[in-house]
């Protein structure tokens, strides 16, 4: 990825990210909305590939397991993003853990010393943090250590930042050295949100047929430009 082209892609807050498991686009929505590029998303599933190439034309959407994806021409980077699968972990499923195929953290580790961005933001499910995967998420930590990086684990609710659902999830960040001392974690008690603002335009996204109880989003084009949040089945758009 040439000086030029990264220069072309950076958004207001002058920095660019490569998302890796990237879904429908909530996380990604997310980062944009803080005014961070997508040099590229990469995932596998392909209908979660057209919801990206239908709603955002210009991102660079690779369609590709990440297991044998090469980030090498991302090298440089500032950040490496990423919503990792969560079965291994789920309290849902078998919690197999590493002995899960499914578990990526394995890839991310790769991808990660490939581009050495700045800071790498992973988000997962809460189950991630139970003792039975302590000393997994000290390896992980660890090998983050080896690479010059300073990471952390942190439980947040998506309630507790404005959007009107009850989803904890755990986010891992993992800092250059260099710039670790400039990070802290959010804390809700120092901003300010209306959760109850959220939920009546999620009731008038509902009346009006564009969003569907539980788990259908519609009008996905229509709503991207307006303010606010809303989660359905870990999708995130504007609404």
């Amino acid at each position: 990825m040439t000086g030029i082209h990264r220069r072309r892609l950076k958004g207001k807050s002058g920095l660019v990210t490569l998302e890796l498991c990237a879904g429908a686009g909530g996380q990604a929505i997310g980062l944009e909305r803080a005014g961070i590029d997508h040099v590229g998303l990469v995932e596998i599933d392909a209908r979660a590939c057209l919801t990206l190439r239908q709603n955002r034309p210009k991102w660079n959407v690779i369609e590709q397991d990440l297991n044998t994806f090469d980030a090498a021409a991302f090298t440089g980077t500032d950040i490496v993003s990423a919503g990792l699968p969560c079965p291994p972990f789920s309290v849902a499923g078998k919690q197999l853990g590493t002995l899960d195929e499914r578990n990526l953290f394995p890839s991310l580790i790769r991808v990660v010393d490939q581009v050495r961005p700045r800071a790498v933001v992973v988000e997962n499910v809460r189950g991630i943090l139970d003792a039975v995967f302590e000393d997994y998420r000290e390896h992980v930590a660890q090998q983050l250590r080896k690479l010059g990086y300073q990471p952390g684990w942190h439980l947040m609710s998506a309630s507790e930042f404005g959007v009107p659902q009850l989803r904890p999830r755990v986010v891992f960040v993992a800092v250059r050295k260099s710039y670790a001392e400039h990070f802290s974690w959010p804390d809700p008690r120092t901003m300010k949100f209306s959760l109850l603002g959220s939920i009546l335009r999620c009731v008038r996204l509902l009346r009006a047929g564009l969003l569907s109880p539980g788990s259908e989003l519609r009008g996905f084009k229509s709503l991207r430009e307006t303010p606010d949040l809303c989660l359905s089945e870990g999708l995130a758009v504007g609404i």
